[in-house]
């Protein structure tokens, strides 16, 4: 039975929350032209930021948990750091990955903040005047920590993240600086490329489970809990649902059952960055949002364990009306998978 429940469960997901497979491809086909067009900009004009590896693809596109629609990439744009150093404070705390021959473009006066740092908002607004000149018939617009190109003949955006590489000087493990955002001028530890390892590493333990799991997870936030919490929390929830371990015999089912069971208690908890950088992902969310998606997070612990119990009894009907609660669309066994 437990077959038949999977079976439904990644029919539905195929047929009403996926994102699609070619438009997939498209915004990766996408953003390596906008990155060759950016870099070559870069290249010719020695005043902008000298382009430094091909930087890298993140997020929920690469981490498999992107859903219908497929509206937006995000793109990480690396710049040479050669010559330049990281302050906290007025003190030193680390260099900057570069290979930059001359004197780097970056510390021209024009990029400066009013603090004398190099300004992320001065950089964004430069890199978007260059990436609205290569795509005059896109709307090129900055939107928080990312420069936002918006392909109206494919109906979705990359997001450009300007960012450095860092080495710290106390031995701490490199990771990238980008924009704080919002206009400020500072610059904020991330690295992406955490979370991918993380569910790269998640989906080898749980027979490949972990992605489809978070994209279900994440509908149930959709449909019944308002929306209340963020994507990326939501996919974070998730990891942290499954730690460790591996899966015997892994089914969708048991995964989501088991997912929920946990939820409420986690969400009782700050959930802080894997990177353990700062902001908590949760900082945003409010206490009232928090309760109430406690709330809503143990009715469908309730009805997911029901779900278990009824498939677990051969009863697949009455799992499945189960399952269609919780996620709040019909489900039904004999779907195409």
């Amino acid at each position: 039975m437990a077959d038949a429940i999977d079976r439904a469960l990644l029919a539905y997901l195929k047929k009403h929350v996926d994102a699609d497979e070619e438009k997939i491809q498209q915004a990766v086909d996408s953003h390596k032209v906008l990155r060759d067009r950016l870099q070559a900009k870069c290249e010719e004009d020695a005043s902008l930021p000298v382009p430094y590896t091909d930087g890298l693809l993140f997020g929920s596109l690469v981490r498999k948990t992107k859903r219908h629609p497929m509206d937006d990439a995000d793109f990480l744009f690396l710049m040479d750091g050669a010559g330049l150093i990281t302050i906290n404070n007025g003190f030193r705390t680390g260099g900057v990955e570069g290979v930059h021959a001359g004197d780097n473009p970056l510390l021209d006066p024009k990029y400066r903040g009013g603090d004398g740092h190099i300004s992320s908002a001065k950089v964004m607004a430069t890199l978007r005047a260059v990436i609205a000149n290569s795509y005059p018939r896109s709307d090129v617009t900055k939107d928080g920590q990312a420069i936002n190109v918006w392909l109206d003949a494919y109906g979705f955006g990359i997001d450009v993240v300007p960012s450095v590489y860092v080495v710290p000087d106390n031995g701490a493990a490199p990771h990238f600086y980008i924009p704080l955002g919002n206009g400020q001028d500072g610059w904020r530890s991330t690295d992406p490329r955490t979370d991918l390892t993380a569910y790269e590493n998640g989906n080898a333990r749980l027979g490949g489970l972990l992605s489809p799991t978070a994209r279900l997870a994440k509908t149930w936030n959709d449909v019944l809990n308002a929306g209340r919490l963020g994507n990326f929390h939501m996919d974070v929830l998730v990891l942290k649902a499954f730690p460790t371990g591996t899966l015997f015999n892994p089914s969708l089912s048991k995964m989501l059952a088991d997912f929920f069971a946990v939820l409420p208690t986690l969400l009782g908890q700050r959930c802080p960055q894997l990177t353990g950088f700062s902001p908590d992902v949760d900082e945003s969310l409010s206490q009232e949002n928090r309760r109430l998606s406690i709330e809503s997070a143990r009715r469908a612990a309730m009805l997911a364990a029901a779900a278990v119990g009824y498939e677990n009894a051969g009863q697949t009907q009455k799992a499945l009306e189960c399952w269609s609660s919780v996620l709040g669309e019909q489900i039904v066994v004999n779907a195409p998978a």
